[in-house]
């Protein structure tokens, strides 16, 4: 007989759905990277929904400078019309018969990123490990999207410019909480008080090396003088860069105290040095932690019940031969008793904190090596009290600071005073304080950076001309 027909579907034929993935739905744009940027990237925000995406343009370098937006060239309709671009820097290196391009740079200019561009941007850079620097030119970031992107471990420095203060300084604040090693906010209109949250985080930040704040004259001495005082908790951070900040001679007067030998600590920072202290006490089997007695409770619980005995009560009881030699071995007091000295645990503190007179006390800053504070307000008295605190410093045989390099340039315009006026016996000493620096180990102090001081010699007296005959 022929085999019959099948009129339907067994049920084992029939293969499960998929369930559909929320999460799987939404990340997915059906586009297929290539692994060529000049093209993902585009590409891939159309697929996103983005009808004019910026265009990518590659740069080729070979030399080992950082270049910064400004040294990319540009065409006059470009520099013009701001046009938006991804201008990619790449080093071109052999590897065996193959030449490969290594991406090292990425600048971001002239176009908003949002969560689209976040997320393209964190796709795009994700296979890029010998990528270095990423700068944002003109992007209008914000902290919210900043924390959606994605860099790749290796990228080493970060640079923000041209872009509005975000909301309570979230911005800078996602920025430094990256660990990245070197960030840049320069030329953002900065206040002061975008940078406190920011200030504060400097205090427990491990990472950052590099901190660059230039051309944000709005921000004043107020903000870096919680910067500063945020160095004597710091110790990481090694260059500061705050050129055309508005900086005045208030702030080098404050510039005494994260450079001190011993500095005196706030409230806030005792309770934090409490705070640690005792959770390690607490972790560790020390002696310094606090045993609770036992209750009478515990002790009747503890303590072993009565011997019943036989016959009289008074009668003593009648023990074994191993009871009685091992009375009689610890009743022999010719041999002394030992007792074994309890084990001490300490707990080694490295932070160098101490109690002198009542005040707590910690260890001022001893990594910041390079300061720039050129093109600020200082005039002569402020650079005079500065090098008077690096006088001091030649004292010290031990806990010197680490400051080599101090940039002043373009703060004093003039140098010609008149004589036995005040700033002209500063600057005398100026003169005089500079030498003892120079013939010392500080030999790229102030003076080989920029700071140049013309002989000293009184302003000419205006010629004033001689009186015209009247005519009568």
């Amino acid at each position: 007989m022929p085999p019959k027909k099948k009129t339907g579907v067994s049920k084992t034929d029939i293969k499960p759905e998929p369930i559909p993935d929320e999460k799987q739905q939404a990340d997915s744009s059906g586009y297929a990277f290539t692994g060529n940027i000049e093209i993902d990237f585009p590409e891939y925000l159309r697929a996103l929904g983005v009808s004019h995406p910026p265009i990518v343009v590659m740069h080729k370098t070979n030399s080992g400078e950082e270049k910064t937006p400004e040294d990319i060239q540009e065409t006059v309709h470009e520099l013009i019309t701001h046009l938006p671009r991804v201008n990619v820097l790449y080093k071109e290196e052999s590897e065996g018969k193959t030449t490969v391009q290594n991406i090292v740079q990425i600048h971001f200019r002239n176009f908003q990123i949002r969560e689209i561009e976040a997320k393209a941007i964190s796709q795009c850079l994700a296979k890029l490990d010998k990528l270095e620097s990423v700068y944002f030119f003109r992007t209008r970031l914000s902290g919210e999207v900043f924390k959606l992107v994605t860099l790749p471990a290796f990228v080493k420095s970060v640079h923000i410019s041209a872009n509005p203060s975000g909301e309570n300084g979230d911005l800078w604040l996602a920025a430094v909480r990256k660990g990245i090693p070197h960030l840049g906010f320069q030329g953002n209109s900065l206040r002061s008080d975008d940078l406190i949250a920011f200030a504060n985080e400097l205090r427990k930040n491990n990472s950052l090396i590099t901190l660059k704040l230039n051309n944000n004259p709005a921000l004043g001495d107020d903000i870096f003088r919680f910067i500063f005082r945020s160095l004597v908790q710091n110790k990481k951070l090694v260059s500061i860069s705050a050129s055309n900040c508005g900086l005045t001679d208030e702030l080098i007067e404050h510039m005494t105290v994260p450079f001190a030998k011993m500095v005196e600590m706030l409230p806030a920072e005792i309770y934090e040095w409490r705070k640690k202290r005792m959770e390690l006490v607490f972790s560790s089997d020390s002696q310094l932690r606090l045993v609770p007695n036992k209750r009478k409770d515990e002790k009747a619980k503890s303590t072993p019940p009565p011997r019943k005995t036989r016959g009289n009560k008074d009668a003593p009881d009648k023990k074994r031969k191993s009871q009685t030699w091992a009375t009689s071995s610890s009743t022999d007091t010719s041999k002394p008793l030992t007792k074994a000295a309890p084990k001490i645990v300490t707990i080694p503190d490295d932070t160098g904190i101490k109690r002198e007179d009542k005040v707590m006390r910690q260890p001022g800053n001893r990594t910041l090596c390079h300061l720039n504070l050129s093109n600020n307000k200082i005039t002569v008295f402020g650079i005079l009290h500065l090098a008077e605190i690096l006088e001091e410093q030649l004292e010290r045989t031990t806990d010197a600071i680490a400051l080599r390099q101090v940039n002043l340039a373009l703060n004093q315009k003039c140098w010609k005073f008149f004589d036995d006026t005040e700033a002209f016996l500063a600057t005398q000493r100026l003169i005089e304080t500079m030498r003892k620096l120079e013939k010392t180990k500080w030999t790229d102090v102030l003076q080989n950076h920029g700071l140049t001081i013309p002989p000293l010699s009184p302003p000419a007296a205006p010629v004033t001309p001689a009186p015209t005959p009247s005519k009568k």
